[in-house]
């Protein structure tokens, strides 16, 4: 696999840390991510001497559940917000959950302005970040969240980046010679992701089964059974709307063509969509013009964009029959929506959706500290250089 990891790495290299060491550990667990694991975990991180802070991923917000600093009832712990934890120029953050619950997180720490480093233990259904970075793709067992946890003490620091897309009305064209400044009122939502970025039936699929989780949580609790939902719903999507009627897509300033067939677009930063897919991988000869570079990395400042016909090139796709179509690689990326009617979209597996008539606009928001383990890493983390032999 040609991917890479560039030098944007902390310490001016690939430096070993102890996650453990010289810092306060907090961590942050869902409940509700995939097996339902949550509850297993939170009562094994209270048996961790090192974490001082446990915040429950609830509905309202992060609940603060467990510190090991502070002598107070209960009650009173479950009323403070983020303003409780511990500030320090090294701030672990350990989080428990899937790709959602990441970039939730990442959210308000970043909102708040908290500098920290992060690994992440997978609970959720996809875990694609936590596979990429080589934490495995889930933690089912005592004995495998033991084995997770000694490994921190042994870590890699990395970075990785981090994606806004702001949606604002389209804007009118310019002339030719001038150039058009868009006031910062004129976004009318934004949101941020680290893994993938979608629009079409995809985005469909994913609002389904968030719909049917919020309605019947007792229809999704595992990891298997949210896989067999994904399946049910893309079933009705097997004959896409075509986006090339839709949408139209620029790249680092310059427009370029939606193949006919595509039924979602996809903008990717990981080599891992839906729970392991390499969407990008090597380049073909039918790969369009410009397609860019064979290699990607997750910290080099590009998007990986790339098209997938319907349910059915998606699920080929993953058995290695078919591949993606790679339409190119790029610093930031423009997507008008045409039409009225709204488009589904989904952010690192969690739904959205934006109306006609809106230009979503993708650039680079910051890089986020992680840490991979050093001397065990997935098949996807081979493109990191501390865990080359």
């Amino acid at each position: 696999m040609e991917i890479e990891m560039n030098s944007a790495i902390l310490d001016g290299g690939t430096d070993e840390t102890d996650f453990w060491a010289d810092s306060p550990v907090v961590a942050f667990v869902n409940l509700r991510s995939g097996n339902l694991g949550g509850k297993q975990a939170i009562a094994r991180l209270r048996n961790t001497p090192q974490v001082c802070q446990i915040f429950d991923l609830r509905a309202g917000g992060p609940v603060l559940v467990y510190d090991s600093m502070q002598d107070v009832p209960q009650s009173d712990l479950e009323k403070m917000g983020l303003e409780a934890i511990q500030h320090h120029p090294k701030l672990r953050i350990l989080i428990g959950g899937g790709d959602g619950s990441i970039g939730w997180i990442i959210g308000l720490l970043e909102a708040a302005k908290i500098d920290f480093y992060l690994a992440t233990f997978p609970l959720g259904t996809s875990n694609d970040l936590a596979y990429v970075l080589g934490w495995g793709r889930q933690v089912g067992s005592p004995k495998a969240f033991e084995k997770l946890m000694k490994r921190l003490h042994k870590a890699t620091l990395l970075t990785v980046d981090r994606w806004s897309a702001s949606v604002s009305l389209i804007a009118p064209q310019p002339s030719q010679g001038e150039q058009m400044v868009r006031p910062p009122e004129a976004t009318e939502s934004c949101q941020f992701f680290t893994n993938y970025f979608s629009l079409g039936f995809d985005g469909q699929i994913v609002e389904d089964f968030h719909s049917l989780r919020e309605k019947q949580p007792a229809l999704c609790v595992n990891r298997h059974l949210n896989k067999f939902w994904y399946v049910w719903y893309g079933i009705p999507q097997m004959n896409p709307e075509k986006l090339c009627k839709r949408l139209e897509l620029e790249v680092d300033g310059r427009p370029v063509k939606i193949p006919r067939r595509a039924g979602s677009l996809i903008l990717v930063n990981i080599p891992s969509y839906a729970a392991g897919m390499d969407l990008w991988g090597k380049r073909k000869s039918d790969d369009q013009e410009g397609c860019g570079d064979t290699r990607s990395a997750i910290d080099d400042g590009k998007l990986e964009i790339v098209c997938i016909d319907s349910p059915a090139h998606l699920a080929l796709t993953r058995f290695g029959m078919m591949r993606a179509d790679r339409i190119g690689q790029g610093k930031s990326v423009l997507i008008r929506v045409l039409g009225q009617s709204r488009i589904p979209v989904q952010v690192d597996g969690e739904p959205w959706g934006v109306e006609g008539g809106r230009e979503i606009r993708v650039t680079l928001r910051s890089r986020v500290k992680v840490l991979a383990p050093t001397k065990t890493y997935s098949r996807y983390c081979s493109c990191f250089p501390a865990f080359l032999s």
